[in-house]
């Protein structure tokens, strides 16, 4: 008999989730050259009052699942479980979202695996996992006639034993003929661009947030905004920014204050040049795109939380800005994006602004509720989300990398 037909197979964790939030706790910021980091600060040694606490489900493959499957598609979630109450509560939830749950992996001794999320006044989140077995997904658990039948296959981090399972699923992909999606994790990331560059090759949309990309790629220039090859101190980009963020300094022009820029782009179009490489809202990944299309020839797509996402399509770089929403807990938010960024490229392959206004209505609904599914839009709200935000096309700002530095 025939193996059914799926529209995408995730393939990832699956765990159980308790949300915990303390608006008590405090937030420590560094500062580096390159960017700054944030802490959560709780009490050593004291006990910790928290305003909210629930329980749901999670992991990359069954809130990958979720976002596809509320969307209309026909979805399979493969990961392991333990053979415990935790693993009936996953496929239960799974089951109710219509995912097909006939490759979720059963392992004998090891625990499903769990994660607690703190968040803060702020809606960040620290999450504390016990991966259990969730990084036990072996060979034997995935059905791979199913996989062959699939349009797309979405595979997400992979940790453990599980992580052995990155490259032959490429390989796998890429001889069957079916389109790889890979949202990757923190063990992929120790390989490097070397080190996944099978992985990449055969990848058709790979989804990242900054920090992913520079452990990828290496510590990289993210505030290059001005060609210094080009510029010819004309000073006719200081003169068009409302906001003042353009300086001329000496032999230079300077950018200060870059969260004051409005979104005008009047900069970018008031230079003759075309020095004035993009607008300062947005940091410059342009050296990133360079280096990863290198090694991957699909669609790359790099997460930066409020400066919004950027996509490197191999021939232009589109930049969409976030939808502004009041932020209760920012766990959810990456895969409700790349899953709902892929399901609107099995709608539409070619329209990649499309996408990313889709993938980013559904994040931004996501972190408005606390739990990475239950704010997931279906078509009919997705729809209505868009018309709410006026033109999104017109927050599109889209052209080509500029050139290296020193070029």
């Amino acid at each position: 008999m025939a193996a059914s037909r799926f529209d995408v197979v995730t393939i990832g964790s699956a765990t159980r989730d308790v949300f915990v939030r303390s608006d008590l706790a405090r937030i420590m910021e560094i500062s580096e050259m390159q960017g700054s980091t944030s802490y959560l600060c709780l009490d050593h040694g004291g006990k910790q009052n928290v305003s909210n606490i629930f329980f749901t489900t999670g992991g990359g493959a069954t809130n990958a699942a979720a976002a596809m499957a509320t969307l209309g598609f026909k979805v399979a979630a493969a990961a392991c479980v333990g053979k415990d109450p935790t693993a009936g509560e996953i496929e239960s939830e799974l089951e109710e979202l219509k995912v097909d749950t006939g490759m979720l992996g059963r392992h004998e001794s090891e625990r499903s695996g769990y994660s607690v999320i703190i968040s803060s006044f702020d809606g960040e989140r620290t999450v504390l996992t016990y991966r259990g077995a969730s990084s036990m997904l072996s060979p034997e658990m995935i059905d791979w006639d199913r996989l062959a039948a699939a349009r797309w296959v979405y595979l997400s981090s992979l940790h453990g034993r599980s992580a052995e399972l990155y490259l032959r699923i490429a390989h796998f992909c890429r001889e069957r003929g079916v389109k790889l999606a890979v949202n990757p994790g923190s063990s992929q990331f120790r390989q490097g661009l070397e080190g996944l560059k099978d992985v990449l090759a055969a990848t058709s949309v790979l989804l990242l947030n900054r920090d992913e990309a520079i452990k990828l790629v290496g510590s990289t220039d993210f505030r290059r905004y001005v060609d210094a090859g080009k510029c010819t101190l004309c000073g006719e980009c200081v003169k068009s920014c409302p906001a003042g963020i353009f300086l001329r300094e000496g032999d230079r022009i300077s950018v200060v204050g870059e969260d004051r820029c409005v979104r005008c782009n009047a900069c970018v179009q008031a230079c003759p040049t075309r020095a004035v490489l993009m607008e300062p809202w947005a940091l410059n990944l342009d050296e990133i795109f360079r280096r990863i299309s290198e090694y991957c020839p699909g669609l790359i797509c790099v997460s930066d939380g409020m400066r919004g996402v950027q996509c490197y399509d191999g021939v232009a770089r589109h930049i969409m800005p976030i939808f502004e929403v009041p932020t209760v807990c920012s766990l959810g938010a990456g895969d409700a994006f790349g899953s709902t960024f892929v399901a609107s490229l099995l709608d539409n392959p070619e329209d990649v602004p499309r996408a990313l206004a889709w993938a980013s209505a559904n994040a931004a609904s996501v972190v408005t509720i606390m739990g990475a599914k239950y704010g997931l839009l279906d078509r009919p709200n997705l729809t209505s989300f868009l018309e709410r935000q006026g033109d999104w096309r017109a927050r599109m700002r889209s052209g080509s990398l500029g050139a290296p530095e020193g070029s």
